[in-house]
């Protein structure tokens, strides 16, 4: 990729860039190489930003037809019956449920099972819901903190959220 459509694509030419392009074409190619150690970093970032956002704009009607597709095929599935030895799928695997009664927390995972308090049959659904979006939001902060460390950057926002 020549550095003009680096330049390019990170942002929209000034009256001033336009004329030194016109001028002398290689004005871009001196730019980009005259960046310094600490300017360069955000250039990239900028640029990979603008790249990203293209893409995903490109892409967004596919997904929300692969959305409606989903839900057009998706089998119709009951609410689970919450009892003892139900099967539950998280991350790939398919764990157990094991309902305790006199439990002190309505929904809790030691690893190997699922335990479900008695009196938390009735709205175990939304007990599921909340403690996988619970989870889900610890794990994508520990690996958004991880990945900002490696690649030296802050991370503006993550969200967890259900995708229909």
């Amino acid at each position: 990729m020549k550095a003009s459509s680096i330049c390019s694509m990170v942002g929209q030419p000034t009256a001033r860039t336009k004329a030194a392009r016109a001028a002398n074409p290689s004005y871009y190619v001196r730019f980009v190489l005259s960046l310094s150690r600490e300017q360069f970093p955000s250039l990239c970032i900028a640029f990979f930003r603008a790249i990203l956002a293209r893409w995903t704009r490109a892409k967004l009607l596919w997904v929300q037809g692969q959305l409606l597709n989903k839900a057009e095929v998706a089998p119709r599935v009951g609410q689970p019956e919450c009892v003892s030895g139900e099967s539950f799928s998280y991350l790939g695997r398919s764990y157990g449920l094991k309902v305790i009664h006199g439990a002190k927390e309505s929904l809790r995972f030691d690893g190997r099972n699922f335990l479900l308090s008695g009196s938390a049959r009735a709205p175990a659904a939304d007990h599921f819901r909340r403690w996988s979006v619970h989870t889900g939001r610890e794990g994508l902060r520990e690996r958004v903190r991880l990945l900002s460390r490696k690649l030296g950057v802050q991370a503006e926002r993550g969200e967890v959220g259900d995708l229909g």
